[in-house]
């Protein structure tokens, strides 16, 4: 299909790290590497992407670093990483990379020009239209990326040992052609879970927080499951116009997702499918357990409703429908200029040594999840995750926190009240964490310091690049500003007393933000 195929594809070999991008000309007309360079198309939290023409006047997407980023090593072995990771995927609804490249020491890579629009700009256009989506339209797209999920989790595919999970599914990165193809992009922060690859530094929000799953909003293990949690909240929009988390604030979207807080399909469209509302409610279930197990099986229930409303799944009827929603036939092509340069130079990859892409970039050893660990393990040998815990482990957490407040072991006290807080609140956990509030207050209060001292980044914060935090947490972070004293940043954060306690004591014990005088 394309003519230019790299040797990353082929032999699992990459371009050479690059380190600055500031020096390639992107102006229209320009030549990078072997493409023409046309107009910028596009724009993403750290990356551009450009028309592009290659030698043989196939069209491509160019993308790279935006300039912010551009000479930063954590952002260039995230996009080196994505570079990598998307060109060892083989789709048809996985937008396909063809070649990496070096030009002027930095690197960028040529993709699939998908000609058309993210699923953004269709729901868009269908609420300026005040009208559902056609179901021709919402089903296509649930069953093109429910297939790409399927391809990637498959447990006995070519990428099975790597347990990828995407972890950003949202409409934008879901995109539609004009002749009716489905594509899913952007997999910058996907992770791969058994090499413990992480995309994003310290604090940092990692995907959209209307699309999170809870477990990725309270920083958990994740696996395919999270994918199709989010893949619920886009079928949801796609079919209400609405999103299920949409609040005023970052941490009230974060409490509902987490909570489980939100309208049924059928109370916000009137006559809404029952079968399709049964899909929704279980991709949105709060616990991964009570999800679908696998986008197979997912498949199997919209291959039910696909038969039961006669959705017909073909790539022109949906182009059809796409025009339809837009008003209008697509634009037609861009032109690229012209370039006073005759020739294309041809790229020369060079072979670095043979690199295992697990093992590019480990997380550092986060000690507050060994000491939990060890924790859960001596309190309830039996239950791998704190979530789990019965009434009575939480009593004993309790307890054991109240010993070490007494003995003035505050970091094990903190500790062991951050895995009973952890635990699914029945209302047994309930009335056992409201009984000994005035404890909990007082552990994290002695812990704090009298939340008198101001509060600033740590800085050694760069080497905790990939730590993993809760995402309220982060949203803590990014209320400090060296100026506020513990008490200030509590008092005024927004979130509630025990909860801002609980997360600022969790960024004092990984050294993110530390305590000055």
């Amino acid at each position: 299909m394309f003519a230019i195929t790299t040797r990353l594809q082929s032999e699992g070999r990459c371009y050479p790290q690059p380190s600055r991008v500031g020096l390639i000309d992107f102006t229209p007309g320009a030549l990078v590497g072997r493409y023409r360079i046309g107009e910028r198309i596009g724009e993403g939290g750290m990356a551009e992407v450009y028309l592009g023409q290659a030698s043989d006047g196939t069209r491509v997407a160019i993308k790279r670093l935006l300039p912010l980023f551009a000479n930063d090593p954590r952002f260039i072995d995230m996009f080196v990483a994505e570079a990598r990771l998307a060109a060892t995927l083989h789709h048809v609804n996985i937008a396909k990379v063809f070649d990496v490249g070096v030009d002027h020491d930095a690197c960028y890579f040529a993709m699939e020009l998908v000609d058309g629009r993210d699923v953004r700009t269709l729901i868009a256009a269908a609420q300026v239209q005040g009208r559902p989506m056609p179901l021709t339209i919402a089903l296509s797209i649930m069953y093109g990326t429910t297939c790409a999920l399927a391809y990637v989790h498959d447990p006995r595919g070519p990428h099975a040992k790597l347990n990828i999970v995407h972890r950003d599914i949202s409409p934008s990165n879901i995109l539609v052609s004009y002749d009716g193809a489905i594509k899913l992009v952007d997999f910058g922060i996907a992770r791969v879970e058994s090499g413990a690859v992480t995309r994003s530094a310290s604090g940092q929000l990692k995907g959209k927080i209307p699309y999170m799953s809870p477990e990725q909003c309270r920083a958990r293990p994740l696996d395919g499951r999270s994918d199709l949690f989010s893949l619920g909240v886009v079928l949801y929009e796609l079919t209400t116009n609405t999103r299920p988390f949409d609040h005023d604030g970052e941490f009230d979207t974060l409490e509902a997702i987490v909570s489980g807080r939100f309208d049924k399909p059928s109370k916000v469209v009137r006559g809404y499918p029952a079968a399709l509302e049964e899909i929704v409610m279980r991709l949105l279930a709060i616990r991964p357990a009570d999800r679908y197990a696998s986008a197979n099986a997912l498949l199997l229930d919209l291959d039910g409703v696909i038969a039961t409303h006669g959705v017909d799944l073909s790539s022109d009827v949906l182009a059809a429908h796409v025009q339809a929603l837009l008003q209008g036939k697509p634009p037609p092509p861009k032109k690229l200029r012209a370039s006073r340069l005759d020739t294309v130079p041809a790229l020369t990859p060079v072979d670095p040594p043979s690199r295992d892409l697990t093992a590019e970039a480990r997380l550092p050893i986060d000690r507050v999840v060994l000491r939990c660990d060890e924790i859960l393990r001596t309190v309830a040998p039996e239950v791998a995750d704190a979530r789990d815990l019965s009434s009575d482990a939480v009593g004993v957490l309790i307890g054991r926190a109240m010993r070490a407040h007494a003995k003035g072991d505050l970091e094990n006290a903190v500790l062991s009240l951050e895995l009973a807080l952890t635990a699914e609140r029945t209302a047994e956990v309930e009335t056992l964490l409201a009984g000994n509030e005035s404890l909990i207050m007082a552990v994290f209060g002695a812990f704090l310091g009298g939340q008198g001292r101001t509060i600033a980044l740590s800085q050694h914060i760069e080497q905790l690049v990939g730590i993993e935090i809760d995402q309220r947490a982060a949203f803590l972070l990014t209320r400090i500003n060296g100026t506020l004293s513990a008490r200030e940043l509590l008092a005024t954060c927004g979130l509630p007393p025990r909860e801002a306690c609980r997360h600022l004591c969790h960024l004092l014990l990984r050294q993110i933000v530390v305590l000055v005088g």
